[in-house]
């Protein structure tokens, strides 16, 4: 049943529907017979019984299968790795030191250390250092003084004398011998006498860069070419072509021109090659390692530096090389 409304361009409204009554409702409601239900809970009832105490020991289960679980995805653990056998630090031998004072903490009834106590401790150490610092055969205390002695009594007396005389002067045989073989083969007296008595004298130094074997500077016993680089120019491109071998690598030594040879000294910064006439060895060696470091101290790495200040700077060091020679020839 529907209402009309006044207004026609409403939809009409809906009459809505009676409640149902209070028998209808319990009508509708599902009947259900408790009685029945008592009755037969009652008789299906059972109580439960306690098992008895048995002297017989009960049968051991079987583990029930369990079926295999999946691989469960690796953790990072956060506990740290256990120690292997070879990663377990051995424990360091105790030092004389170390086990006179832990004697003192651990015994309380010993007395206190004395100074005796205190010098046989430390008298191993000192004397390991000692023989480190003063016997070492590469690095000890020699390697250092007696270059800078030797080069410093060379340059007195230099500075006073102008020949040193350390041999008595040679027989008229020898004398004689001598100057025929200087006539056969065209060279000076002096010449033949510094070859025969295996004489040795470094004649030029040249310091050059590391990087691209530029010069630095250098000094040579001819005043001409030690007063100009030009003149010297031809020199250093000969050298630095024969500085390395075939296989790149840099030579120690190698024959320069009759009689010459030109060694090799390698510093952190530059390279310093001495022409030395004759045969030199290994006082020469240490000598010139020393005008070295002599020159690598007082510049450092300034000395990388493509320049022409270092030239004249250096001379007054270099010049030290041409004072390594042996000792004056006999007359």
């Amino acid at each position: 049943m529907t209402t009309q409304s006044p207004f026609p361009e409403l939809k009409p409204f809906e009459t809505p529907p009676r409640l149902p009554s209070m028998e209808s409702l319990m009508a509708a409601l599902p009947h259900h017979d408790f009685a029945k239900q008592e009755n037969s809970e009652t008789k299906a009832r059972n109580f439960p019984s306690f098992p008895m105490e048995s002297t017989k020991p009960p049968a051991p289960a079987s583990p029930p299968t369990v079926k295999k679980p999946l691989p469960a995805p690796p953790r990072a653990s956060t506990a740290p790795p256990s120690p292997s056998r070879k990663q377990t630090p051995t424990a360091p031998m105790p030092t004389p030191m170390a086990s006179v004072i832990s004697a003192a903490m651990d015994d309380d009834d010993t007395p206190p250390a004395t100074d005796d106590d205190l010098r046989r401790a430390l008298e191993p150490v000192v004397e390991s250092s000692l023989e480190r610092v003063l016997y070492a055969p590469d690095k000890g205390l020699h390697t250092y003084l007696e270059p800078m002695l030797r080069s410093t009594v060379r340059r007195a007396i230099a500075e006073q004398i102008d020949a040193a005389v350390q041999f008595r002067s040679t027989g008229t045989v020898d004398r004689l011998g001598w100057r025929l073989k200087a006539l056969m083969t065209s060279r000076s007296y002096d010449e033949v006498v510094f070859r025969s008595t295996r004489r040795y004298q470094v004649e030029e130094a040249y310091l050059l860069r590391r990087e691209d074997y530029s010069l630095v500077s250098f000094a040579s016993h001819d005043p001409a070419r030690h007063a100009s680089e030009k003149r010297v120019e031809g020199t250093v491109k000969k050298l630095v072509r024969r500085l390395t071998d075939d296989e790149g690598n840099l030579r120690k030594a190698f024959d320069y021109a009759d009689d010459q040879v030109a060694i090799i000294r390698q510093g952190k910064h530059t390279l310093l090659v001495a022409l030395v006439r004759g045969r030199s060895n290994a006082l020469v060696r240490a000598d010139l390692d020393y005008v070295l470091r002599q020159a690598e101290d007082r510049f450092g790495e300034r000395l990388e530096d493509e320049t022409d200040a270092f030239l004249h700077v250096l001379q007054p060091i270099l010049e030290g090389c041409l004072l390594i020679q042996s000792p004056a020839p006999p007359s």
